[in-house]
């Protein structure tokens, strides 16, 4: 994380990160070296492979940041279904960062906005927060989002309010 800080998506950090994920025996290491592989971007394309090898890897969260790896370097047809697994796992932080990793890598895709839409009805905050936040990011596209964001002005957490209500500006610009 340190490298990262100091040298992010330089191809030092690139090599020591596909090597971790690749690698590491212990998965929070790998979910970490993921994570920051999705931040360097274009990038991480060194480690593609290390990546694809990840998309099978035995921790959910590593499989979502992979997919997110393989999505951003264009890969989006095998990225979309693991992420979209991600969505229906049991954790709700999975399912919060796969909502909003799936919404930068396929906004258009036909099967995003059915689970994003499933996503504002989550009982994990952190869901609901993130599914505004992706249809936000999709924008005019999300339209039919509208009616349940609406809805979701009376929900108990303000926070989630906040978002459905930035989500709405954003999809009626």
């Amino acid at each position: 994380m340190a490298l990262a800080q100091i040298k992010p998506g330089t191809t030092d950090f690139v090599a020591a990160a596909g090597n971790v994920l690749a690698r590491d025996p212990d998965a929070a290491v790998r979910q970490t070296a993921a994570a920051l592989l999705v931040e360097a971007g274009p990038a991480a394309r060194p480690v593609l492979p290390a990546a694809h090898a990840a998309l099978s890897d035995g921790e959910p969260m590593v499989r979502v940041y992979a997919a997110a790896i393989v999505g951003h370097l264009g890969e989006t047809a095998i990225a979309i279904p693991v992420l979209l697994d991600g969505l229906q796992s049991p954790d709700g932080a999975i399912r919060a960062e796969g909502a909003g990793l799936i919404a930068e890598i396929a906004p258009l895709d036909k099967r995003v906005l059915p689970a994003l839409l499933e996503g504002l009805r989550d009982e994990d905050r952190r869901v609901r927060i993130a599914a505004a936040d992706a249809l936000g990011v999709i924008g005019p596209p999300a339209i039919a989002a509208a009616d349940p964001l609406w809805r979701m002005i009376h929900d108990p957490d303000e926070d989630v309010r906040d978002h459905a209500l930035k989500a709405l500006r954003l999809i009626k610009e």
